[in-house]
């Protein structure tokens, strides 16, 4: 019962906030990789369904830091310098059951499919830290400047995508 309500809430704050964005400006895209682009919605009314984590937060940032099992986002950006040592992308996930699989792909600007991670939930927790570095600098990543898309993935089922920029989006590609 106290899970419902808790998605019911979240669906009925998540529609108030569309509801002020949409008035304050009329035309806006939700930003991606939060929780009020159209995947992430999908995803979560469904998780309940289909018995899957719930997705809680992501974001791409420059490093992850702290303790073992509490690791967090620091220096949380959407763009990233053609120096920068790496571009972090940071998820929670709640109600974690069963041995699911989390796979997160990143695209490069032209649409190809750059790089691929999988990671299977081993035990059930409420809450579930994942982080992939994706490396920038002195790496192929760095030539291919431009707006880069991570999607995040649970079973196969899209949970979210999250767009980031490295280097000069107007740049020229150059021979990897």
């Amino acid at each position: 019962m106290y899970r419902r309500l808790s998605i019911t809430s979240l669906i009925l704050g998540t529609l108030c906030l569309l509801t002020f964005l949409a008035l304050k400006s009329p035309g806006a895209a939700p930003p991606t990789g939060s929780p009020l682009t159209p995947e992430w919605i999908k995803y979560n009314e469904q998780a309940e369904t289909k018995n899957l984590p719930r997705l809680s937060y992501l974001v791409t940032c420059k490093k992850v830091t702290g303790p073992k099992k509490s690791k967090e986002p620091e220096e949380i950006t959407d763009i990233f310098s053609l120096k920068d040592k790496m571009a972090c992308v940071y998820v929670r996930w709640s109600d974690v059951s069963g041995s699911p699989v989390s796979t997160l792909r990143i695209y490069d600007p032209r649409g190809v499919l750059f790089k691929e991670w999988e990671r299977t939930f081993r035990r059930k927790v409420p809450v579930w830290n994942q982080w992939f570095r994706h490396r920038i600098k002195d790496a192929p990543a760095s030539k291919l400047p431009g707006k880069w898309t991570a999607e995040i993935l649970i079973d196969g089922v899209l949970a979210a995508r999250k767009e980031f920029v490295i280097g000069d989006t107007n740049a020229q590609y150059k021979q990897i």
